[in-house]
């Protein structure tokens, strides 16, 4: 289509098609003529396109939003549609408060630069497909490695398996001192380990061991305060 095609991603940074990686959001904002948004509705990207945002953009822009309507903070983007620092903006989805879009329908219905489609892409043929294998995929994962990458409200841990170790995934409270003793255990235990990574996230930690076989590690670490559960893998294929 003879477009330039430039894109952020704030965990990866490498080349999609012919398209090339910006290092910043900011950057990105700077350069574009057609802003995308497809981001997942989370708290870090409740209105991520605010004032601030907007104010980085080239007047004239055109601002697609293709994720959650709560993605995109309606009052400075309807001020900048109506001053003209924006051509066109699009909604898929919009807050489903009623009281907030009764108040935002007359400027969302009668201007003629915003276009509005309904957010049903997740409900085609190919969209449950391509759901139900990522599913599969990630369920596939934790079970036979115990990662659990893609999990929601609990620690995010992709760790690649180390062959022939055997695998232990500790979930336990977030509380100070945890690891410490956990490798206090380990340490007395005079097991090698192979690979570890720990993560925490509000309430509850997540930590992933591949070390020698020990039963008595295990048992010690399932006597610990704070220990919520802990799962043996015994043998990473």
């Amino acid at each position: 289509m003879g477009i330039n095609l430039i894109h952020y991603e704030p965990e990866r940074l490498q080349r999609m098609g012919n398209g090339k990686p910006c290092k910043t959001l900011e950057k990105l904002l700077s350069k574009a003529k057609f802003v995308l948004s497809h981001v997942p509705k989370s708290n870090s990207t409740a209105s991520m396109m605010g004032t601030e945002q907007i104010a980085m953009m080239q007047d004239g822009v055109y601002l697609l939003n293709a994720s959650r309507g709560s993605v995109v903070h309606f009052d400075p983007v309807a001020s900048a549609t109506k001053s003209g620092h924006l051509a066109v903006r699009r909604w898929m989805c919009f807050r489903s408060n009623r009281r907030r879009i009764c108040q935002a329908s007359k400027h969302l219905f009668s201007d003629y630069r915003a276009i509005l489609t309904p957010h049903v892409t997740g409900s085609t043929v190919e969209t449950q497909k391509s759901i139900g294998d990522e599913v599969a995929r990630t369920l596939t994962k934790f079970v036979n490695q115990k990662r659990t990458a893609g999990a929601i409200d609990f620690s995010e841990i992709d760790v690649p398996h180390t062959p022939g170790a055997h695998r232990i995934l500790i979930a336990h409270q977030n509380k100070s001192r945890v690891l410490g003793n956990i490798n206090s255990i380990l340490t007395q235990s005079n097991l090698n380990v192979h690979k570890q990574m720990w993560s925490t996230l509000s309430h509850v930690g997540c930590l992933i061991l591949d070390e020698e076989a020990s039963e008595e590690t295990k048992k010690a670490i399932l006597a610990m305060k704070h220990n919520i559960k802990a799962i043996t893998l015994h043998y990473c294929a």
